[in-house]
């Protein structure tokens, strides 16, 4: 069972979408298991859409719950136009949900990282996306 426990963000510079394709939500949206290597990591870069943020509904959050043989860092960041990513949550946990309401529209990841020295198997189970999100995972499945 996945615990909730909110989180925060390391910021790397090599995430986004850097030119890779965008794809469909549908195949985001669900469960994935994986084992990241000692030093390397997973990421979730998604698109969030300026129509999401302007309509006159509350949209829905970024949910992603975790749970991970063993503790890994964690975060959750935004590319803003210009300048260097920004942190907004980050953490160090096995188990954990990670619950953001984008404040504006643009790419944002979510991203684990195997510090350790010995390889680490995580289920993200992404539960939910604000409407229209589109992205995609690092290293692809």
């Amino acid at each position: 069972m996945f615990a909730k426990s909110l989180c925060l963000a390391i910021v790397l510079a090599a995430c986004g979408s850097n030119g890779r394709q965008i794809v469909d939500p549908a195949p985001i949206v669900g469960e994935r298991s994986v084992t990241i290597a000692a030093g390397k990591l997973v990421e979730l870069n998604l698109d969030v859409p300026v129509s999401t943020l302007v309509a006159a509904v509350p949209i829905d959050p970024i949910e992603v719950a975790f749970e991970a043989s063993d503790v890994l860092a964690w975060n959750i960041h935004v590319h803003p136009e210009s300048g260097a990513p920004e942190v907004v949550q980050e953490g160090m946990h096995a188990v954990g949900v990670i619950l953001h309401t984008p404040g504006r529209p643009g790419p944002i990841s979510l991203l684990w990282e195997n510090r350790g020295a010995a390889p680490i198997t995580v289920t993200l189970r992404v539960m939910s996306l604000p409407a229209g999100t589109t992205g995609e995972w690092y290293p692809a499945p």
